[in-house]
């Protein structure tokens, strides 16, 4: 009932102070939550824009840009941000994440296995870990 209008809250907030990173969030998960997927991009643009490369931040803001550009179907960019996400910063479960959607809409099942147990030790112990682990499930059935 409040999610909307905490949506415009919290929206409103990246807008003024767009380094919040924790409006940037919990917006963020509103509109995974909603499916309010071209928001969620927009969003993510924004946090991109204003984030400073030099901040240790700046490879999970990418890949949160790059999950809302492959939940907006443009996965071509969403890999290519992926991968500058993950070259950053290796340990980053949200860019393994989003590679795994990546890879299961191309329907690159020996690629999604590959990559997934290529990088466990940079996810394992995150709090994905799990839902990662169903995604190599998922690469798995469909071998």
């Amino acid at each position: 009932k409040n999610i909307p209008k905490a949506l415009d809250i919290w929206n409103d907030i990246t807008v003024h102070y767009p380094q919040d990173k924790h409006a940037m969030r919990f917006a963020f998960e509103c509109y995974l939550a909603t499916g309010e997927f071209e928001k969620m991009r927009n969003l993510m643009s924004r946090a991109v824009h204003y984030c400073p490369k030099e901040l240790s931040i700046y490879p999970y803001v990418l890949s949160l840009y790059a999950f809302s550009l492959e939940e907006t179907n443009q996965r071509d960019l969403a890999e290519q941000i992926c991968r500058q996400s993950i070259a950053i910063q290796p340990k980053n479960p949200w860019g393994v994440h989003t590679m795994c959607h990546v890879i299961e809409e191309e329907r690159e099942v020996e690629t999604g296995v590959d990559f997934v147990t290529s990088c466990r030790s940079d996810w394992q112990a995150s709090l994905l870990s799990h839902h990662i682990s169903w995604h190599l499930m998922l690469f798995y059935l469909d071998l």
